[in-house]
């Protein structure tokens, strides 16, 4: 049996922390001006890109239908947590009633 030898290669590393820095740096921004779940969101597409490209690519790979109704199902639960969560923050943001005080008879 034979074992490679494995080479470092520093312009490869370089570009790879380099592509690594830019996504976090891309991740940061977007979250600073849309939120956590836009990136969810996002990450779920980018996944659905991947798959289908995947199974263009390499043919042998196949899709099962766990896989197709498993994404919706995730992408529901992201958009109801995202509706309920804005639902809430904007409940807590509306001004309470104002209740006119009382003018009470105190008896001496």
């Amino acid at each position: 049996m034979e074992v490679s030898q494995l080479q470092f290669n520093f312009w490869i590393f370089f570009s790879n922390a380099l592509c690594a820095l830019a996504l976090n740096f891309s991740i940061f921004l977007v979250i600073g001006r849309t939120g956590a779940v836009t990136i969810r969101v996002a990450g779920m597409l980018k996944n659905w890109i991947l798959i289908a490209l995947s199974t263009v690519i390499f043919p042998e790979s196949t899709i099962t239908g766990l896989n197709i109704t498993g994404y919706p199902i995730a992408l529901y639960g992201v958009v109801m947590y995202n509706y309920i969560k804005v639902k809430d923050v904007r409940a807590s943001q509306q001004p309470t009633e104002i209740i006119p005080y009382q003018i009470t008879k105190v008896s001496s």
